[in-house]
């Protein structure tokens, strides 16, 4: 009986603490602004998830904060994250639409002054496997044509995933590649494959069934190459980036690099947010994203969901960063060289 009223004891002790924390993150939200960041413009893919979150999220994070969207352009969301990992506010007023380079760029590139490792993931809407079609027009039909001349390739900034593709393509499949990035959008890129001043453009799954899957139809685009962990099945002929990596170093960078199709559009929030906000946050995705008014919008936009939570999205991304200090190093060189001059 002493040991029955002693559990009993603990569990009601366990249950007043989590009321308390609960009415602690309730009592730090009431009234406050939460301000979801993107590093591009408000019309791509970043800014309709933004958008989403900033109509849907507040109903479910303790004391219903206000929430709003905020872009932060500038070098392909490398701006955004700089920001993020240093200046953001730490409190739990800020998450993000996680860029998608934020793993490859956090390790490699010496610019970077945040740690990918130290991002915190609340969950995933969707996974984002970048596609590179070639136009009719520019008579190229797989990665052979791209070896045999140069071909031009469409991109929004050098730092951005669709102008990286070509250029690593160019170091380990021999591809011949010339990156042209001054758009402004995935979506100005397209409209200059649609002109004829580029040969090759790339963007998500997503955007190509909205907006371009007739043209794939009619053979007027095809698809030459996938930026992604695996072939996908409505493309079985264009090879992914990982299939020509020839060694450690490489392999390790192409880990690193096509993790960004797990990234996709994910929520995160900066580093240090407080472990109960953290949780709060995370189970506020988890309410939203199963809200019938969350999924109405959902398929008013015609796109489409490939949840995973906050936790089990933080291990895929933690795993894809495991590697020695020499072979990241290595690593890190590898991506100099690549990306030098451009």
């Amino acid at each position: 009986m002493i040991r029955q009223t002693g559990l009993s004891g603990l569990l009601l002790a366990v249950a007043l603490a989590s009321a308390a924390h609960a009415d602690d993150v309730a009592y730090f939200y009431k009234g406050k602004t939460v301000r979801v960041i993107i590093g591009t413009g408000v019309g791509g893919t970043y800014g309709v998830y933004g958008q989403l979150v900033a109509r849907h999220f507040g109903r479910f994070v303790p004391g219903h904060p206000t929430v709003v969207m905020q872009s932060m352009q500038g070098a392909g969301g490398f701006t955004a994250l700089n920001w993020l990992g240093t200046a953001a506010p730490r409190d739990g007023t800020i998450v993000t639409i996680g860029h998608i380079n934020i793993v490859h760029e956090g390790l490699f590139n010496i610019e970077a002054k945040f740690n990918p490792r130290e991002f915190l993931w609340l969950g995933r809407f969707t996974s984002f496997a970048s596609i590179g079609v070639a136009s009719r027009k520019s008579g190229v039909r797989s990665l052979a044509d791209a070896k045999a001349r140069e071909v031009a390739a469409g991109a929004p900034g050098m730092q951005s995933v669709p102008a990286q593709a070509p250029i690593i393509l160019n170091k380990i499949a021999g591809t011949r590649f010339k990156v042209v990035a001054g758009y402004r959008s995935t979506g100005e890129s397209f409209l200059a494959l649609e002109r004829g001043e580029v040969d090759v453009a790339a963007t998500s799954m997503d955007a190509l069934r909205s907006l371009h899957w007739p043209k794939l139809e009619s053979g007027e685009l095809t698809p030459i190459f996938v930026q992604g962990v695996r072939r996908l099945k409505e493309f079985p002929d264009a090879p992914t980036l990982g299939e020509f990596g020839s060694n450690e170093i490489e392999k390790a960078f192409l880990g690193v690099f096509n993790v960004t199709a797990e990234v996709g559009r994910s929520l995160a929030t900066p580093p240090g947010t407080p472990p109960e906000r953290l949780a709060a946050l995370r189970a506020a995705y988890q309410a939203m994203v199963a809200d019938p008014a969350f999924l109405a919008d959902i398929k008013k936009l015609g796109v489409e969901l490939d949840l995973l939570p906050g936790a089990e999205l933080q291990e895929v991304i933690s795993s894809s960063m495991k590697m020695s200090p020499q072979t990241q190093e290595q690593a890190r060189k590898f991506y100099e060289d690549l990306f030098k001059g451009h």
